[in-house]
């Protein structure tokens, strides 16, 4: 059993391929969380980074000297998530269509052609694989030298569309990115019904993809015409609108120039959402440059209210490198002055063009400059632990159980809709109406690996040393939501502090209901389990005695009231382990415990093996917890298997926690484990 998936190379290995009980450890065991829709122009977000399949391990996590692997922390931004190489079928590895799911972000496989080598794969994905697709060259009685080939015609077979729709089934991702980027023959009457044979794949592919999962999508580049030429149109017109007629949406490629946009929303009118125009991060004949200076494309494309591809934003790793990479991605999504970022050139031939990469002092932007923040979970609850699917240490229940490196994109939580200070808003009292203050917020945040409740982050609140002139509350918001308020509707905060100057810290959160829109303050004392304490807030009590009025009304934002005394010049931190906002979890009465005898699979010289494990009653748990004599070996999820090195007759201990961070399940019992 491979522990880590891997791209088919050619449309014959995909004709061979099948649907596998050993292959199901590759599947993705989060399902796309319903995310309430933000109207407007969506984000997609093009995933090309050093080859792909560098972080696809399915069966556990995996130790690191640096545990700064690349991830993606700002799904709140985004909507949708292709996984990218020139393999010609990229299946994304489930920790990437987890960590999107959990996000409520849709993630899609690619299917790639290019160039002349690829023609007679593009021809069999058209026609099927007993396709013959022998080349025509001719060479005309007054012509020295033969013609482009061409190759036969034949009926459209959906035998390849039917095959992409079971992978996506299979593996649990959300439709299909088609990348055809080779030209189907020469100019004429066969390459154009080849390319009509491309339409009706491409409708085929979209509609029986929709009846097997319902949100499914399919997206085309922008790259062949009608006429079966390779020609990028960089705007949507005559030659490749019919490709985009008859699919969910178009990747237009990135080499426009200004005016296409406002050309191509006069071309396509009610669907610009569906038109998502290409930037390339690397700044690679881009519009306004790359780097930190996408806002420029970005201002462009909102303006005609079209959508964007964001092509290669691991930029911020791959260039700038992982010491700088969470201030590069700071500054690139959230405009975080980041001066000392600025940089050089990247290395060139000495006749080729300058990548644009290099800030531009006299234009500064960022992503969220134009984009709207999504709102995160679903209509019935939200919940997150800030875990970023990596970590120098980890932890459950507050006790910390490993010190080592870690990396594991699964175990990635909802990320936190806000986390640059520029929100943040201090006022001089509470009750009974907002009143903006004269201090400046001595308050900052950021998600951090100092504390952590449960997995190896946690989101901190740093009060900064100085003093103010004034008592003052200061409000952080964390999370843009909306959850419809029930009679048992809670928010909770599990949270640890060491600010010695703190007066007060109570709940902060608005709604939206028929009456209107309303900021709620809830002052409660907390709970304290230990170094962690538990701050809830009965959401329809609160509003019984503030407004009386709750038809139809839901949560919109959460965060916290910090009360600051403003005399001391103390510093500290709160750090925020958990937020839930739903109706009131009960944690189950009673964890089952079983016996097992755990035997090993595909066993190697040295003793990796793979292991196994029942789980009856286990289909509430969402991830696995993993002790190997004591020791804390990492995580999976959905299949119980993990692939360990273990020595004979291993002690090995699994924890099951569901979605809310609740135990389930635990099993224990010797790996029978022979080499």
């Amino acid at each position: 059993m491979s522990f880590r998936i891997e791209p088919l190379a050619s449309l014959a290995a995909l004709d061979q391929w099948q649907p596998t009980n050993r292959a199901k450890v590759h599947a993705s065991s989060i399902k796309l969380r319903n995310r309430p829709s933000t109207p407007g122009p969506r984000v997609l977000v093009c995933h090309d980074m050093a080859n792909g399949y560098n972080d696809a391990f399915s069966l556990g996590s995996i130790s690191k000297k640096n545990s700064k692997n690349y991830s993606f922390q700002n799904w709140a931004l985004i909507d949708d998530w292709v996984y990218f190489s020139h393999n010609r079928i990229t299946i994304p590895p489930n920790t990437w269509t987890n960590a999107a799911h959990s996000n409520g972000v849709f993630v899609y496989a690619t299917l790639i052609t290019e160039w002349d080598a690829s023609v007679q794969d593009t021809l069999r994905l058209l026609y099927g694989p007993g396709y013959d697709a022998t080349p025509i060259v001719s060479v005309p009685d007054n012509e020295s030298t033969p013609r482009k080939p061409e190759y036969p015609a034949s009926s459209f077979s959906p035998y390849f569309a039917d095959k992409l729709i079971q992978l996506a089934e299979f593996y649990g991702f959300d439709g299909w990115f088609i990348n055809i980027e080779c030209g189907l023959g020469s100019e004429g009457e066969l390459a154009s019904s080849h390319a009509a044979a491309m339409k009706e794949f491409l409708q085929y592919l979209t509609c029986k993809l929709k009846e097997t999962i319902p949100h499914g999508k399919v997206l085309w580049y922008d790259s062949l015409t009608i006429h079966g030429q390779l020609r990028w149109q960089d705007r949507v017109n005559d030659e490749n609108k019919p490709f985009f007629d008859v699919c969910d949406g178009i990747f237009v490629n990135y080499t426009w120039k200004q005016d296409y946009p406002r050309q191509t929303a006069a071309v396509v009118g009610s669907r610009r959402e569906d038109v998502y125009y290409g930037i390339d991060v690397w700044g690679r004949n881009t519009f306004g440059g790359g780097g930190f200076n996408i806002h420029k494309a970005l201002r462009e494309i909102t303006a005609q209210g079209l959508s964007t591809a964001i092509f290669a934003p691991a930029w911020t790793y791959e260039f700038l490198g992982h010491e700088l990479f969470d201030a590069a991605e700071k500054r690139l999504w959230h405009g975080e002055p980041a001066g000392f970022l600025n940089p050089p050139f990247p290395p060139q031939e000495d006749d080729a063009k300058p990548y644009s990469t290099r800030e531009d002092p006299t234009d500064l932007g960022s992503v969220s400059d134009y984009i709207e923040i999504r709102q995160s979970g679903t209509r019935d609850y939200f919940f997150t632990d800030f875990d970023r699917g990596f970590g120098s240490s980890y932890s459950l229940a507050g006790k910390v159980i490993s010190n080592e490196n870690w990396f594991n994109l699964s175990r990635q939580s909802p990320t936190p809709s806000f986390i640059t200070s520029r929100s943040i808003q201090t006022f001089s009292e509470i009750k009974p109406k907002l009143v903006p203050s004269a201090a400046v917020s001595r308050f900052s945040r950021c998600v951090s690996d100092a504390e952590s409740w449960s997995g190896g982050a946690s989101l901190e609140i740093k009060l900064l040393p100085g003093k103010t002139s004034e008592k003052a509350w200061t409000y952080i918001p964390i999370q843009r939501i909306r959850v419809d308020i029930t009679p048992t509707t809670v928010i909770r905060f599990r949270y640890k502090a060491t600010m010695l100057c703190l007066s007060s810290i109570g709940i902060f959160f608005k709604i939206s209901a028929a009456y209107g829109s309303d900021t709620i303050i809830v002052d409660s004392a907390p709970i304290v389990h230990g170094e962690w304490s538990l701050l809830e807030a009965n959401v329809n009590s609160t509003l019984n005695s503030s407004n009386g009025g709750k038809a139809g009304a839901f949560v919109t934002e959460v965060g916290i009231m910090i009360g600051d005394d403003g005399m001391t010049d103390d510093s500290g931190s709160i750090w925020i382990g958990e937020l839930y906002v739903g109706s009131n979890p009960q944690q189950p009465s009673q964890i089952e415990m079983k016996d097992y005898i755990f035997t090993g699979m595909d066993v190697t010289r040295d003793g990796w093996a793979s292991i196994g494990w029942d789980s009856v009653n286990g289909n509430e748990c969402e991830r696995w917890e993993v002790f190997v004599d004591d020791k804390w070996r990492g995580c999976v999820f959905g299949c119980p298997v993990f692939r360990e090195n273990f020595k004979s007759n291993a002690v090995v201990h699994v924890i099951g926690i569901d979605s809310l961070g609740f135990v389930r399940v635990e099993v224990e019992g010797i790996a029978m484990v022979v080499v």
